[in-house]
């Protein structure tokens, strides 16, 4: 989340519509959930570092509508080439062998890359 509001970089690598959705859908998600996430002193830790990016607090003030739920997909852009290409996005948080305090962001490719 830090680097998709504090890096310029991410709005190459992930080209409109994908940076604001899904850079709102985690801003959104630490807001909502955040008692589950992480102690509040590590909320406390983020919000400081956060709460002087320019989209930090719309995307922090405004819940996602129920019918707006994030796509499965993604687009990034390879900065060196230039070229997007697409991914299925998922979050997990495992449970075995022991449930665990995090969660895991995965993109795999759409379609092999040619």
């Amino acid at each position: 989340m830090r680097g998709k509001l504090l890096d310029d970089r991410a709005r190459e690598v992930l080209p409109e519509p994908h940076w604001k959705r899904e850079t709102h859908v985690m801003v959104a998600g630490l807001r909502c959930r955040w008692p589950t996430l992480v102690a509040r002193s590590r909320l406390d830790e983020l919000l400081d570092e956060l709460v002087d990016a320019p989209a930090f607090l719309p995307f922090w003030r405004t819940p996602i509508p129920v019918d707006k739920a994030p796509s499965t997909t993604i687009q990034l852009r390879d900065l060196g080439t230039g070229k997007a290409n697409e991914y299925f996005r998922q979050t997990s948080q495992p449970d075995f062998p022991h449930h665990r305090p995090w969660r895991i962001y995965t993109l795999s490719p759409k379609s092999p890359a040619r």
